[in-house]
């Protein structure tokens, strides 16, 4: 990729912290980002998918917990939230076998992820079970988007030889991407109206 030294101590040295942030909050475009970077040499590819199983499995884990014995103080905080939660439970407390299958594939649902385990937290799920369910989600989403990287890489190397302007192209991403999602959640992520 970059002969430059700087480049590479900074890819090897904050890699890492970038995958376990990611994944805590589930973002599969840092593992995605990851996956290249292992392919390339930079990261390890064993690491990065520990990294990603352990961060997401935490973070789950931790707002399944907060939901399920602090939920009083959660909820009257963010009334919103609440409905949500509520509305959720009504829909699924009464299928326990689709409560487990969406506690083991939350993970693949796009706009629910992060507040996925918090909606759990309201339900019959047994703790044991989350727990179990959580990890096995959390081992099988890490995997496979670490993978999906790695395999992204090779083929794009194979296709085109050079994959200079393609890391180049993911470094920015990498660098822009959690400043763009940083930005949309403080402004609400709303457009205002201009009345035309």
């Amino acid at each position: 990729m970059f002969e430059d030294s700087t480049a590479v101590y900074i890819l090897t040295r904050f890699g890492y912290l970038a995958v376990l942030g990611g994944a805590a909050v589930e973002n599969s475009t840092i593992l995605l980002v990851a996956g290249v970077l292992a392919e390339r040499g930079y990261l390890s590819l064993p690491l990065v998918m520990l990294g990603g199983l352990v961060c997401s499995a935490l973070a789950g884990q931790g707002l399944f917990m907060l939901s399920r014995f602090r939920a009083a103080n959660l909820f009257a905080r963010f009334p919103r939230l609440a409905a949500r939660a509520d509305a959720v439970c009504r829909n699924v407390s009464d299928m326990p076998r689709a409560l487990h299958f969406f506690a083991f594939m939350f993970r693949w649902c796009w706009g629910v992820k992060n507040l996925a385990p918090v909606f759990l937290g309201r339900t019959s799920i047994k703790n044991l079970w989350f727990g179990v369910l959580n990890l096995l989600g959390a081992a099988i989403w890490a995997s496979a988007f670490s993978l999906a990287g790695y395999g992204f890489s090779s083929a794009v190397e194979g296709a085109f030889g050079s994959m200079f302007i393609f890391e180049l192209a993911l470094l920015v991403l990498a660098a822009v991407l959690p400043a763009l999602i940083a930005w949309r959640r403080l402004h609400g992520g709303k457009c205002k109206d201009t009345g035309k």
